[in-house]
């Protein structure tokens, strides 16, 4: 019985299956370093996901969107972020936006190993949820570190349970008017001391 012959390669299928062989081994390689390859990281579930790519278009940075990624304006956005890393410097840690933040509601004098820029960023939060108005207040600290019994991603639940709203519509307006409550908080804060020196 004669053996069968395989019919010689041309020279173009032997190049595409060398570059199919290169992009395969990329993709390993990049799965290897990041721990997500591109094919992964543009799937339907990682529709959230917000990434960074350098020229070569290899991930650099990535984070799962939040909430206010989602429903909030640049104004808005600016004050929420603004408050959460005031939360996170009042509790000491490094903050990225969408990070979640464990806030401990405890005072401490400086030198108790809490510094003064803490004790600053905790008169600043107290001062923003204030002017925000306690409701809305209860509603963006909640979004930010979660609350008890909740997680942090069930946004909609931690809506239902502090303003009573149970229509799926409403609830990003709730989250949209406790933002514009905040944006315009911080900007009476912030020309309060213009106000100050101006009647000096």
């Amino acid at each position: 019985m004669s053996r069968r012959k395989h019919k010689p390669r041309s020279p173009e299928q032997i190049a595409l299956d060398r570059a199919a062989a290169r992009a395969a081994q990329k993709a390993a390689d990049q799965r290897g370093e990041f721990g997500i390859d591109l094919t992964t990281h543009t799937l339907p579930q990682n529709a959230d996901v917000i990434s960074i790519t350098d020229k070569a278009g290899k991930v650099q940075t990535a984070r799962r969107g939040d909430v206010f990624d989602r429903l909030l304006n640049d104004q808005q956005l600016r004050a929420v972020r603004k408050l959460e890393a005031d939360i996170a410097e009042q509790m000491g840690q490094t903050w990225r936006p969408g990070q979640r933040v464990t806030v401990d509601s405890c005072q401490y004098p400086p030198g108790q190993n809490v510094s003064q820029q803490q004790i600053d960023a905790g008169r600043r939060v107290q001062t923003a949820i204030r002017d925000t108005g306690a409701r809305c207040g209860w509603l963006l600290q909640s979004l930010i570190v979660g609350i008890a019994g909740r997680e942090r991603s069930d946004w909609r639940g931690i809506v239902h349970y502090i303003t009573g709203e149970t229509n799926e519509q409403a609830q990003g307006a709730r989250v949209r008017a406790a933002a514009d409550n905040l944006s315009a908080a911080y900007g009476v804060a912030e020309k309060a001391p213009l106000r100050a020196r101006e009647t000096a």
